[in-house]
């Protein structure tokens, strides 16, 4: 209204992706139970992600995801005597810093 412009920074949530080596069924048992909820009306809720990262000096830095939801992105490829990588996104709504 006055003529001036004016920026502005939020916050919009954060975004990654975990890849994994599978192991085991854990993640595709996961997604079933998921998928499984969805069908049948039932939310799955959220979770948490608790990253640690240890930094050049020896200090630790934690930091916690909130209202964390998972994307199945990539079950991974079968292939014989490989290692088969799956993928999820998630997608949190704030990140906090811990110690």
């Amino acid at each position: 209204m006055d003529g001036v412009s004016r920026s502005a920074v939020f916050p919009d949530g954060w975004e990654g992706i975990l890849s994994v080596d599978r192991l085991d069924s854990s993640i595709e048992d996961f997604w079933a139970s998921v998928e499984a909820n969805y069908y049948n009306g039932i939310d799955s809720g959220s979770g948490i992600i608790t990253e640690t990262i240890q930094n050049p000096n020896g200090s630790v830095s934690q930091w916690r995801y909130l209202d964390v939801v998972f994307d199945l992105k990539d079950l991974g490829n079968r292939v014989p005597n490989q290692v088969i990588k799956q993928q999820l996104a998630f997608m949190a709504s704030k990140r906090k810093k811990v110690a």
